[in-house]
């Protein structure tokens, strides 16, 4: 059973689904090998980092590792992981994505955030639960864990290993591959470094950018023992549930499905417009063109999306499919989509196609596509852009032939529908 929550619904709070997700390691055997394994873009709310401070005192054999995205670094915004860095509570681990994400200020003498330098985020938003070192359950969504996170329509998703044990074990060999290379993730110690480094840099080369700065130390903050996986250089996926990923690589600039070499050597039997299943990767696209090009005429599509690209796949396969006869409906995110929804609407009234477009002004932070039809959910972290497949650290779900997930996502976009207009 997949459990899906949304901010729609105002009974319940996401923050208050985390926070509920980690009181559960409270009731787990204390005898046992605990770990929560988190990945996480933004963390600035103090109810978790109370929490997860709480939990690790109260059983000194729970290990909490952390992989947060590099920004978390920064003092700025009450950044909770840079406080639990400081803290340095000694059943708490903490590896940052490695970035150089900076521009030199040359008149204040200071480095300079920029999203466009950045060499990749890490944007999932994650909680893995382990006992023993085997996964148990999962948490995850759109949604960050910040103030802003609360305000905009986002959504989490529970899952637990004995449904979804491939899902899981995605999840934890991701977190592991990056966790224990040091090309992928700095100890907060080696950050300040890092960062150190790239200011001499600048002092010296003030017209240039600095060039990346390799590691050779392997994972020497919170080492981290598992379970030898067996690595297959190929493994097709043949049940209704799978996950996908996007990964980067920082310093040699290489994309992949993923860390690990075995998450991004999976492969699955995808639905082309030919009506014919062909056997592809699995990544964050191939996932999303599975249940665009299933979708028969006549049948609607529920898109819910904070960015959509014209440049991605997902923007003409949406097309090809409103031209065979599939209603599309959209909710986007008023603050970043003007140029695209112009696009559509050029589309839709050269071609008279069936495309419903709809942005509010509360922030619309998902990343869905329904098929209630075919009982089909997309969901996951990644926007449909070309960043979130070819820089950044991302993951998306598609879940097949799931009606009860499949009716609260369509519950949770007819509910948002209902309370917008278009533009």
């Amino acid at each position: 059973m997949i459990k899906s929550f949304f901010s729609s619904d105002l009974e319940t709070s996401l923050i208050s689904i985390v926070s509920r997700t980690l009181q559960e390691v409270k009731q787990f055997d204390k005898n046992r090998k605990i770990e929560i394994q988190i990945m996480i873009f933004s963390f600035t709310e103090k109810i978790i980092s109370d929490q997860l401070i709480e939990i690790t005192e109260q059983n000194p054999n729970l290990i909490v590792r952390i992989l947060a995205d590099w920004g978390n670094i920064s003092d700025t915004e009450e950044r909770k992981i840079r406080d639990l860095a400081r803290k340095k509570i000694k059943n708490i681990h903490i590896r940052f994505k490695y970035d150089q994400p900076y521009l030199w200020d040359e008149k204040h003498h200071k480095l300079r955030w920029n999203y466009n330098t950045s060499l990749g985020l890490l944007h999932h938003k994650s909680i893995c639960l382990l006992i023993d070192q085997q996964p148990v359950k999962l948490i995850t969504g759109s949604f960050n864990w910040t103030k802003k996170g609360g305000e905009n329509y986002e959504n989490l998703i529970e899952l637990n290993y004995n449904h979804l044990p491939e899902i899981l074990s995605c999840f934890e060999e991701e977190f592991a591959t990056i966790w224990i290379d040091s090309e992928l993730s700095l100890s907060y110690k080696d950050a300040l470094v890092h960062v150190e480094n790239i200011k001499e840099y600048f002092k010296l080369n003030t017209e240039q950018v600095p060039e990346d700065f390799f590691r050779k130390d392997k994972g020497q903050s919170g080492s981290y023992f598992r379970k030898p996986i067996l690595k297959k250089l190929k493994t097709i996926v043949k049940n209704n549930n799978l996950v996908a990923f996007s990964a980067t690589h920082p310093i040699s600039k290489i994309s992949s499905h993923g860390f690990s070499s075995i998450v991004n050597k999976r492969y699955f039997n995808m639905m082309k417009n030919s009506g014919k299943e062909k056997l592809v990767p699995v990544t964050i696209n191939t996932l999303s063109l599975d249940i665009i090009t299933r979708a028969k005429p006549k049948t609607t599509l529920r898109v819910a999306i904070y960015a959509l690209s014209v440049r991605v796949p997902e923007y003409n396969a949406l097309l090809e499919a409103a031209r065979r006869g599939v209603t599309i409906k959209i909710i986007f995110d008023r603050s970043v989509n003007t140029y695209t929804m112009d696009r559509l609407i050029e589309v839709i009234t050269k071609e008279d196609i069936n495309i419903e477009l709809r942005a509010g002004k509360r922030g619309m932070h998902q990343k869905y596509i329904v098929d209630l039809t075919e009982k089909n959910v997309l969901t996951g972290t990644a926007n449909m852009t070309t960043d979130s497949s070819k820089r950044h650290a991302e993951h998306r779900f598609l879940f097949k032939s799931n009606p009860d997930l499949a009716a609260a996502f369509a519950q949770d976009f007819d509910t948002i529908w209902n309370r917008i207009t278009l533009r």
